[in-house]
C-alpha cells in the first residue's frame, strides 16, 4: 500500500520526530528544490529525509527528517 493510497482510505500517520538543519538563508524571488526521500525501514516506522536546494546553483539551504514510530 502506498502512502496516497493509505490516506485516501483514511489512515493518517502522526509525526513524531522533526529535525531541521538550516545552513543558509533562502531570498525573496529564489527559486527553490525541495526533495523528499523516504528511509528504508529498521522497524515499523516511517522515515523521510528532505533538503531545500537553490536553484539553479542547486546549494543547499536546509535539511531536515521526520518519523513516525509505531
Amino acid at each position: 500500500m502506498t502512502p496516497a493510497e493509505a490516506l485516501a482510505l483514511g489512515y493518517k500517520v502522526p509525526i513524531t520526530r522533526f529535525d531541521a538543519s538550516v545552513k543558509r538563508s533562502a531570498r525573496l524571488d529564489d527559486r527553490l528544490e525541495v526533495s523528499c526521500f523516504l528511509r528504508p525501514p529498521e522497524t515499523a516506522r516511517l522515515a523521510m529525509e528532505y533538503e531545500v536546494r537553490r536553484l539553479p546553483s542547486r546549494e543547499i539551504l536546509a535539511a531536515g527528517a521526520t518519523s513516525r514510530s509505531s
